[in-house]
């Protein structure tokens, strides 16, 4: 499946984001170059700063070259826009001088006269949800089931709970939740049923090499003899 992304939308969230965390203020130039996705302009007072912007609804390492390689070319300033980074990859980004926003509000740019760096800012904040309700890893178990079996979301809680070998609570706190940011609709006297399943299926993606991944792993092993 190709996951498609509302590039102004994405852009909006995040500079809405910078906005209340730091009070500075960012828009779009209407005329966009050909080899940028847009033009971001950050004011503070009477100086401006210009940064070239890549648009990426998660961050991965082909991402990440591309900008290094930008940067070694001297085109511009480049400012990543993506829908969440994590801490660690906040402290990657600053390591590496990558300029990023992201939706929650976390924040990094090194520019003369301007330095903002701001990290740890949780995934769903901006739909008023606490920090991790829908993406924690059993939670994120339970999702991935409800977008890949289509009309699960409207079975019992037992039946749930006997296809993804999830407790019951957590899956009470994750249909919550998912009311909540509006994921999930129960008209009066029907089922519940998934919505915005993209949107969902985008941010569970972003989530995934975070929260999930890393509680996959078993072990490591080596084989008895070379090669095995």
């Amino acid at each position: 499946m190709t996951l498609t992304i509302d590039i102004a939308s994405l852009i909006g969230d995040a500079l809405n984001a910078l906005r209340d965390q730091t009070e500075l203020e960012a828009v779009v130039e209407p005329q966009v170059q050909p080899t940028v996705d847009a033009v971001i302009v950050i004011k503070r007072g009477p100086k401006v700063w210009h940064f070239n912007t890549e648009v990426k609804p998660w961050v991965n390492r082909t991402t990440l070259g591309f900008l290094k390689e930008q940067i070694r070319a001297g085109v511009g300033e480049w400012l990543l826009v993506t829908r969440y980074i994590a801490a660690g990859q906040a402290d990657e980004l600053r390591a590496m001088n990558i300029a990023f926003l992201d939706t929650a509000g976390n924040a990094f740019i090194n520019q003369e006269d301007i330095y903002v760096f701001i990290k740890g800012q949780g995934v769903g904040r901006d739909r008023g949800t606490r920090k991790g309700d829908i993406f924690r890893p059993a939670e994120l178990k339970v999702l991935f089931a409800f977008l890949c079996q289509k009309g699960l979301e409207a079975k019992t809680h037992e039946q749930i709970k006997k296809m993804t070998g999830v407790g019951l609570g957590t899956i009470n706190r994750l249909i919550r939740a998912l009311e909540l940011a509006g994921y999930i609709l129960k008209p009066k006297g029907r089922t519940r049923r998934l919505v915005r399943k993209r949107e969902l299926l985008e941010q569970w993606v972003m989530a995934y090499p975070q929260r999930l991944r890393p509680k996959q792993m078993i072990g490591r092993f080596t084989g008895p003899r070379e090669p095995w």
